[in-house]
């Protein structure tokens, strides 16, 4: 391998690294809450996809779940090769973006509308 090539896989491991150290308090506690969920690094591909949404936090970070359903779906755009945390459970993927929780409804989806 040469030394360039070297240089470039560091620079992509500590990027993965400072990714998975900013996993958010709010989805670590969403986890302890969802016994059979995971935490995943997710990959935006530039498209479209429909969320359920909330601003509505406890004050440890982690969502109230009951502002998904009241507030009125809503089109959100990730761009392509952006990275970001999901947490997976048996019915939803969530993620936070910008003080903003999402939910994205599994069923809705045969495939997941991002990359993880």
């Amino acid at each position: 391998m040469k030394k360039s090539e070297l240089k470039q896989k560091i620079k992509e491991c500590l990027k993965e690294m400072k990714l998975n150290e900013k996993i958010s308090k709010g989805l670590e506690n969403f986890k302890k809450d969802n016994d059979k969920s995971e935490i995943y690094t997710a990959y935006g591909l530039g498209d479209s996809f429909d969320v359920r949404w909330t601003d509505k936090t406890f004050s440890d970070g982690v969502p109230h779940t009951k502002y998904f359903t009241r507030n009125r779906e809503k089109s959100i755009k990730i761009p392509m090769g952006e990275k970001f945390h999901i947490l997976e459970t048996d019915s939803y993927w969530y993620f936070e973006r910008d003080g903003t929780w999402y939910a994205v409804d599994r069923n809705e989806y045969g495939t997941p509308p991002f990359d993880y």
